[in-house]
């Protein structure tokens, strides 16, 4: 099988974009497997240098650096399938341009589940972390991490692809920052503790609110949650008075009858509150949105802010594009630069042996004081010789996708060749 004289990148993986959940559940590798993974790369089995696992809950993807795509793609595949080959259509694999493009276009947000999408970045310093932590990774993949960081940053910095959430959770927080004044913030209630509940609590924790208190029907998983974002935990127990003395409610647990009915808020007083009611079926009986200074905002009012920033944030994809594009361009000509330097080393080392041979030759025809001199010119010629075809090698580094086979052409003439070692052996005569 052919081999590149070039390292390419290469990635294999499955995600949300080409399988549905129970099949990501089915291949994502388990914490063994992903130590055999790297087991498995620094034994050579992959036929690659270096290795990076990039894992998330939506994601499993395997990025390696190889002179030998072809058989590393298929390698690297038949391991992660483990013997399930009717899940292939299920995975992707990219090679070169590819590969690099589809990273940056990760760390930028544009292949996440929710667009734009903060918490990739973090994932993938943590990927390569634990890969470095595991001796495979080298020069190649660590500067196309940090190129995908930095990709991520200016996405996030020079468009709004990451202003305003996707999420219903998001969007509860965001109104009850938006529409409730800094000096009115006082209490805030989450009632619901799973994952609905505690993103919104986690959104809500930067709010500069008097305080938020955390109901749940397990006291433990309350008190849980209510540790990671600076809050209280009470029972549900609480509800009536918790509800009663809050200026913000967000609802999120489970049930088959409302938690908040007319009932429970009868005889309160009539300062405003807001409820956002999050819940599957509704916590909060619609007929509580009647009562004076009550304001209800349902899921379905919830979805039209949310699908509101979902469209904001597909119309900055335009922009963020060139990013990525020109960080793409940056990488390529670095790596085509990378592959041009042995054979810029084997130029100067060539001809450098082939001047010296002849300044020993012929430098005694010369009186000693002018020798120096010789030598002098000697290599202020080399060096003016060598300028321009060591700068066209660089240039022609800067090759289109598509046209890398002229670059491993070149270096497989200035190997074959023997340059190098013919100029050492007529050197050593």
């Amino acid at each position: 099988m052919h081999a590149s004289k070039t390292p390419q990148v290469i990635v294999v993986g499955c995600s949300h974009r080409v399988a549905p959940v129970e099949i990501r559940e089915a291949l994502f590798p388990s914490p063994e497997r992903i130590e055999e993974f790297f087991a498995v790369a620094r034994d050579g089995r992959f036929k690659a240098e270096e290795a990076v696992m990039v894992y998330t809950c939506s994601r499993a993807e395997f990025y390696l650096v190889t002179t030998h795509a072809s058989l590393t793609v298929s390698r690297l595949r038949d391991w992660f399938l483990n013997g399930a080959g009717q899940y292939r259509d299920s995975t992707f694999a990219f090679t070169g341009d590819e590969a690099v493009e589809h990273l940056l276009s990760v760390c930028a947000g544009l292949d996440s589940i929710m667009l734009g999408e903060h918490e990739i970045l973090g994932q993938v310093r943590q990927s390569l972390e634990q890969s470095q932590e595991r001796g495979t990774v080298g020069p190649v993949l660590e500067r196309l991490m940090q190129a995908g960081l930095r990709t991520g940053r200016r996405a996030r910095q020079e468009t709004d692809i990451g202003k305003g959430g996707t999420s219903l959770a998001f969007a509860a927080a965001d109104t009850a920052r938006s529409e409730v004044p800094p000096s009115q913030r006082g209490r805030v209630v989450i009632i619901g503790a799973g994952q609905t509940g505690a993103m919104a609590a986690t959104h809500l924790s930067e709010g500069g609110w008097s305080e938020i208190l955390v109901l749940n029907r397990t006291l433990a998983k309350a008190e849980t949650l209510a540790n990671h974002v600076g809050a209280r935990a009470l029972p549900l127990d609480d509800l009536q008075w918790a509800v009663r003395s809050a200026r913000v409610v967000v609802t999120a647990a489970g049930g088959d009858r409302p938690l908040v009915t007319e009932e429970i808020m009868t005889d309160r007083s009539e300062k405003p509150v807001m409820m956002l009611d999050l819940g599957r079926p509704r916590n909060v009986d619609p007929a509580v949105g009647l009562l004076p200074g009550v304001e209800l905002r349902d899921l379905d009012r919830l979805q039209e802010v949310a699908d509101t920033y979902r469209q904001r944030r597909a119309l900055e994809i335009p922009l963020v594009e060139p990013i990525v594009a020109e960080e793409a361009s940056k990488f390529r000509a670095w790596l085509a630069h990378r592959a041009v330097i042995p054979m810029v080393k084997i130029l100067r080392s060539s001809f450098a042996g082939i001047a010296e041979q002849e300044l020993q030759k012929h430098k005694q025809l010369f009186p000693e004081p002018e020798q120096e001199k010789l030598e002098r010119y000697t290599r202020s010629l080399l060096n003016k010789l060598l300028h321009y075809p060591t700068a066209q090698l660089k240039e022609l580094a800067e090759v289109e996708p598509g046209e890398e086979d002229r670059l491993a052409a070149l270096q497989e003439i200035f190997v074959s060749a023997g340059w190098e070692s013919d100029s050492v052996r007529k050197g050593a005569r």
